[in-house]
């Protein structure tokens, strides 16, 4: 993500018409509608980075059982939804069972050389989930920007 941060900084210097929008913390109606917005307004088109969960197209979303941003979005107009995969490695992840810290990742079958992007429609029970493939090849685990707040010291309770 800081590379394709940094590159599209060089390419707006050079005068290239791109620009980049950070979104967070708005669930994936809120994402949606952002982004859809972002688009009519400046007759756009947006590449959205998001886990493969986000940009998924199906009418529920398995795990959230609310719609996800990639069905949402297509609603607006035409959008090309690609599922990440990556031959393996670590994301920093928070999870109940583990705490938060790199965990590994077991990587995808599918996962193409790193960069190739792939345009077969992948479904799963007849379901439409995704307009192709983007392979990012192995993934290495980045530790949040800052770390969490430390939360206040617990008072101490009165007995009576």
């Amino acid at each position: 993500m800081l590379k394709l941060i940094e590159r599209v900084r060089q390419l707006r210097q050079s005068g290239k018409p791109v620009d980049l929008l950070a979104f967070a913390d708005g669930g994936a109606l809120g994402y949606a509608r952002m982004l859809a917005t972002t688009q009519a307004s400046r007759k756009l088109r947006v590449l959205a980075l998001v886990g493969n969960v986000h940009a998924n197209r199906a009418e529920l979303n398995s795990y959230t059982g609310a719609p996800p941003m990639g069905a949402l979005l297509a609603e607006h107009g035409r959008t090309v939804s690609l599922n990440a995969s990556y031959p393996g490695g670590k994301a920093w992840l928070c999870m109940d069972q583990f705490g938060c810290g790199p965990q590994a990742l077991t990587g995808s079958p599918k996962a193409l050389p790193a960069g190739r992007i792939s345009l077969v429609e992948a479904r799963r029970d007849k379901v439409w989930l995704y307009d192709g493939w983007y392979d990012l090849g192995e993934l290495s685990a980045s530790p949040p920007a800052r770390p969490a707040p430390t939360p206040p010291p617990r008072s101490e309770q009165k007995t009576s």
